[in-house]
């Protein structure tokens, strides 16, 4: 949690973090072959704050780059929520072992998917 006691939000804190990628409109340009910007942010859903982002690399995604900004957040006791694409049992280990718990959605693409996943992640 990058810094943020819970004594700052008193009783109430309760720690969130949601990760999700976005890209930034306009901002690559066709004409000269430069992408788009794309990032993961982490964002501390009680406190409306993002508490990191990590861009992700030219020819990469949301799987490569979360790994990356769990590492630098403070787990412990947080509740760490993902879409999809992030839906990996190396996620999932990652931040068990930074000492928070996960939620991570799931897709029925292919039908078995998300009943496989309930029994394989940590």
């Amino acid at each position: 949690m990058a810094g943020f006691e819970p004594s700052t939000y008193g009783r109430f804190w309760v720690s969130t973090e949601a990760l999700d990628g976005k890209t930034s409109r306009r901002s690559g340009d066709a004409s000269t072959d430069k992408p788009a910007i794309h990032t993961v942010s982490a964002w501390l859903c009680g406190a409306g704050l993002v508490l990191a982002q990590c861009q992700t690399g030219v020819k990469s995604n949301e799987i490569v780059a979360i790994p990356e900004l769990l590492r630098i957040l403070d787990l412990r006791g947080a509740t760490v929520t993902i879409d999809a694409m992030g839906c990996q049992t190396a996620i999932a280990a990652a931040i068990v072992e930074g000492g928070g718990d996960y939620l991570l959605a799931t897709k029925d693409n292919p039908a078995d998917a998300a009943r496989g996943a309930q029994g394989n992640l940590p």
